[in-house]
This record gives structure tokens, sequence and C-alpha cells, in this order.
């Protein structure tokens, strides 16, 4: 099996900052929004201004990442495919303000990682890997020359599937399980091709 190189996500794939921070929200507006109701990367095709303007002021808060959990499946599966020898990165385009607590966060939930596989890059389909996974659609439909996963979360899912396959060639995965059966299965492919 080609032992592959990987660039992970980190907000909406190790975790999923959109449904804590909404729980936040809710409290303090007193409304009762789901993550569901999120149909956009962008919340502010989702939110009226002034309440996105807020719900973003919340998801930079360093204060509301202390008690986000990683989404289930992450530490095992993401420290099983580097124990497997795929070299995994964490390819993040946050805002310069956030680096640090996002570190921190990675850090407190995956300890074992590098400093030098956490990578802050805005355009992150400038990264030289062999797998992209992402929550975000747009960031995998760029100049791409490699294997694209989205992670599905309600903000992705207006896409339809045959055609982010078929077109795109970017696989959907549900949960870190199909993730980690992508990565083998895109492994055995490329060691097939060599």
């Amino acid at each position: 099996m080609k032992k592959l190189v990987i660039a992970c996500n980190v907000d909406g794939v190790l975790n999923n900052p959109c449904e804590h921070i909404l729980k936040v929200f809710n409290e303090k507006t007193r409304d009762n929004l789901s993550v569901d109701d999120f149909k956009h990367y962008d919340i502010y095709r989702c939110l009226e201004y002034d309440d996105a303007r807020y719900f973003e002021q919340l998801m930079q808060d360093q204060n509301n990442w202390n008690d986000l959990a990683p989404d289930e499946g992450s530490q095992a599966v993401l420290s099983r495919i580097v124990q497997d020898g795929h070299h995994v990165y964490l390819v993040t385009s946050t805002k310069p303000s956030e680096v640090e607590f996002k570190w921190k966060w990675v850090k407190r939930y995956f300890p074992y990682w590098l400093q030098s596989n956490f990578v802050v890059l805005k355009d992150k389909h400038r990264f030289d890997c062999d797998v992209m996974i992402d929550d975000c659609f747009e960031s995998l439909v760029k100049g791409c020359t490699y294997h694209r996963v989205i992670f599905d979360r309600p903000w992705n899912r207006g896409y339809r599937e045959d055609t982010v396959d078929s077109l795109y060639g970017i696989t959907r995965v549900r949960n870190w399980n199909d993730v980690y059966k992508t990565i083998n299965n895109i492994a055995e492919m490329e060691e097939s091709d060599v």
C-alpha cells in the first residue's frame, strides 16, 4: 500500500465548531437554530447580517473552543492513519488571531501531533498532497491534482452527489470510519498504478 501525503482540515473535519458555537449562540440570543439551518459554508448566507457577525465573533472567541470536543472517531482513526505510515498534515485557513488557540486545541486532543505538521494556508489547494480532506466544497474544486474527500456537513449537501463524484471526483464521507476506508482504497489504487 502506498504511503500517502494527506492534508486534513481542522474546523468541520476534526471537530464541528458550528454545532458547538450554535449552542452558545442559541443560549445567548434565545434563538432555536439547528446545524441543518446552515446550508452554506458562508454564515452570512445563512443568517441575518448582525446575527452572522455575532456568530463569527463567537467562533473567534478562544473561550468557546475550550469545551469543543473532537468529532467522534477522529482521534482514533487519525492516529491509526499515522500509524499506517501515511504523512498527515493538518491544514487550516484560519485567521492569524485564531492560530494559537486552534493549535492548543489540536495539542489537547491530539497530543502526539508535531507543530511542523500543522499548516496555516489560506489557499489550501496549493498544498502538495495526495489526498485533501475538507468540509468546504469550494476548497476542493480549485485546480487540484489530488484525491478529494469531502466530510459531510449540512453546508456542503447542496451539491448533487452524482455531480460531486463524477464531475469533480470528490468522495463524500459521513464519519471517520468512512475516512479510513477511503484512505485505504486510495492508497491501494495508487499502489497498483505504480
